[in-house]
């Protein structure tokens, strides 16, 4: 009994792991419920870290609760050069059932075992014996086998589980034996064995792990941590521990410094440790240019240099080619690269990189950002540009992202504070984040103590008083005393401006109604007359009185919709609110889709509810129930 206790301590950890994994699960108790009545293998292929040993652990738990017995052979790094280690893990999970072997079987694994004085049987004689062994162990109840980690099993016991495989596949029909085994991608082939390929999560199920790993992520890191790791679950939960220790520096200094790699990290630096300094770096460039494409070749110092050093890496099977670009072989192998330079260096790469990109470019200024640790109004302002462009491409995070370096970087109080509350905005009507943006604000607060709120302090203020806290008065008041205070100022953007009225309106309708809000809205809309978005003005008129709405607001709100499939997401999502009042949704539900598919794809998730919404309540008017339900 102690060594089947031994055994179930791999079942015991936490299943983190198991966020998206219905299909691969549904698999596994399919293979599971034929245990009864046969014997077979499968295989579970992926990366290292992609969850293997997770799906390992739910499909031993299933198979106990359908009455079956679980024996496990794990390989251990420091194993992996002791003689059959691995099988001893065998012989003591099914040690009693070793007497009800034929004696000749009984003597082999003992002595393989070293448990008597004979000499060392041949591989086949202890293959065969522990194969009968299995199947014994599988006479009163079905047999589930697992092999984790055989890249660290011993070649001995390697070379008995391989053959073991293979006598149970000729085993006698109703054998009730299974094998499950783990594999890396690029281990050895199984032959005839069925495969299980485990791939990486989705950007949203990577983004809920990271959460539920580090609930105290901000928006800005869970959105790093699920772009670094690449869906890798292991790679999600080591780069949310290194992210949630704070640090200072530039945004790449937490995963560099970071003392939490985990041992898969710890290989990958140990490989970095061999190469040559022009290898390092170019690996270093690759880890910091993301979604730059390919500079990272021209930040390199040429062709030659480039294409050796690259070779280099390959040949320590760092990198790899897949359709025609060089990539990671593993997520971890980027912040292995981050961990293993120094912040002048990572500076240094991230100036190359920008000098290598097209001048005007955002990403070229957020190359630049990270190239300085200074405060730089110049940069700042730029990345504010970026954050703008991001925006109206619809991608939420992104802005988020350029929009909090920027305040880092501004080395006025106030345009720091300002640079805050617009990030709290972003973030929580864009972002979906409603968490993230108080915090946010209390920051731009700090940043100028005692200094009147801006207008995007205010907009962002409002936005979560009447999402969070239902407290419309409260964000009418608000809004209403910064519009007439700001709105009129050349200094104010018009994007500020637009977000302003616009988080207006959205509380003037959640009033359902009331005119004593309705009407210092509209009066402040006739005031700033040109500076009004017209489509903000159309909407006001359809979604406060659309019955008495005149006809220049429906001539407009045609005119919009005529040219709404190539419209911004926040132009998208205006005409469709405005289109709902008029029932005209469907001229406008293709550009929908689309805000919504982006949005999806961005993260942007404030923007994708926006937009669905709209859908969701036009096919309720429209007695399309099961499409609603499906939104």
């Amino acid at each position: 009994m102690e060594a089947l206790a031994i055994n179930e301590r791999h079942e015991s950890d936490s299943s983190h792991g198991l966020i998206e994994r219905e299909g691969e699960i549904a698999t596994l108790d399919a293979f599971v419920g034929d245990l009864r009545a046969s014997s077979t293998t499968l295989a579970l292929v992926g990366q290292a870290g992609i969850g293997k040993t997770t799906l390992l652990r739910a499909a031993a738990r299933t198979a106990r609760g359908h009455g079956a017995r679980v024996a496990w052979i794990t390989g251990m790094e420091l194993e992996a050069d002791l003689l059959l280690a691995g099988l001893h893990q065998l012989l003591a999970a099914l040690d009693d059932v070793a007497s009800r072997l034929a004696p000749r079987h009984r003597e082999v694994l003992a002595a393989a075992a070293g448990r008597v004085e004979a000499p060392a049987p041949g591989l086949p004689e202890v293959a065969a014996a522990a194969a009968e062994l299995l199947l014994r162990a599988a006479d009163r109840c079905p047999l589930l086998l697992v092999v984790d980690d055989p890249h660290w099993i011993d070649r001995a016991t390697a070379d008995v589980v391989h053959r073991t495989m293979e006598h149970l596949r000729r085993a006698r029909p109703g054998a009730r034996v299974g094998v499950l085994i783990a594999m890396r991608e690029d281990d050895g082939p199984l032959g005839t064995v069925s495969t299980l390929p485990v791939g990486p999560l989705s950007p949203r199920a990577a983004a809920r792990l990271a959460q539920a790993h580090q609930p105290a992520l901000t928006t800005v890191e869970r959105r790093r941590v699920v772009r670094e790791a690449d869906g890798n679950p292991v790679a999600v939960q080591q780069l949310a521990t290194a992210l949630s220790v704070p640090r200072r520096g530039t945004p790449d200094a937490a995963l560099a410094d970071t003392g939490h790699a985990g041992r898969i990290e710890r290989l990958f630096a140990e490989r970095l440790t061999t190469l040559p300094a022009a290898s390092r770096r170019l690996l270093l460039l690759m880890a910091l240019a993301r979604d730059s494409g390919r500079p990272f070749v021209d930040a390199a110092d040429d062709g030659i240099v480039a294409a050796d050093a690259l070779a280099a890496a390959l040949e320590r099977r760092l990198v790899a080619t897949r359709h025609g670009t060089m990539v990671f072989r593993h997520p971890l192998v980027g912040s292995a690269v981050l961990g293993a330079s120094t912040a002048a260096e990572r500076r240094e790469a991230h100036l190359a990189l920008a000098e290598a990109l097209t001048p005007d470019g955002d990403l070229r200024v957020w190359h630049l950002s990270r190239a300085t640790s200074d405060e730089d109004e110049e940069i700042a302002s730029l990345l504010e540009r970026a954050a703008h462009d991001a925006v109206a491409c619809g991608d939420a995070p992104l802005a988020l992202d350029a929009l909090l370096r920027a305040a880092d970087l501004s080395p006025s109080p106030a345009e720091r504070s300002r640079r805050l509350a617009a990030s709290a905005f972003v973030a929580a009507h864009l972002h979906g984040e409603l968490a993230d943006a108080p915090q946010l604000l209390i920051s731009a607060r700090k940043a100028v103590p005692g200094q009147e709120r801006s207008l995007e302090a205010a907009t962002a203020a409002a936005y979560i008083l009447v999402n969070d806290d239902g407290d419309v008065d409260a964000a009418h008041r608000l809004l209403h005393v910064a519009v007439e205070r700001w709105g009129a100022q050349p200094d104010v953007s018009d994007q500020v401006l637009a977000d302003a009225l616009e988080t207006w309106l959205a509380v003037c309708w959640f009033s359902a109604g009331r005119v004593d809000l309705w009407h210092p809205f509209l009066k402040a809309l006739a005031r700033l007359g040109p500076r009004c978005p017209p489509l903000l003005g159309v909407c006001a008129s359809l979604f406060g009185d659309p019955a008495h709405a005149d006809d220049a607001a429906h001539s407009s709100l045609r005119e919009h919709l005529r040219r709404v499939d190539d419209a911004e997401p926040g132009v998208v999502i205006r005409a469709g609110r405005a289109a709902f009042f008029t029932d005209q949704v469907d001229r406008c539900r293709p550009a929908h889709e689309r805000v919504i598919a982006r949005a999806v794809a961005s993260g942007a998730s404030g923007t994708a509810v926006a937009a669905l919404v709209t859908i969701a309540l036009d096919d309720v008017a429209a007695g399309r129930w099961a499409e609603a339900r499906r939104r």
